[in-house]
């Protein structure tokens, strides 16, 4: 399960990569909401979650608060 949620990590990190060089505030929401719903699902303490959030909080201050859960 552990493993499935590191090649989700790395894949939002793919796709936010290329949101954020399209400049599409659509894209980059989805990667935010991924986040969340990964951290409500219990996988908040994983080091790759935990890693992501940090990178995300980082490139993009204020679209991190967002609060939508999508249930995967």
């Amino acid at each position: 399960m552990l493993g499935d949620i590191n090649k989700s990590v790395e894949a939002s990190e793919d796709f936010y990569k290329k949101a954020t060089a399209i400049r599409s505030p659509h894209a980059k929401s989805r990667v935010f909401r991924l986040l969340n719903t990964m951290e409500a699902a219990g996988y908040a303490e994983e080091e790759a979650v935990k890693n992501f959030r940090r990178e995300l909080y980082e490139s993009s201050p204020g679209q991190a608060n967002t609060n939508d859960l999508y249930i995967l």
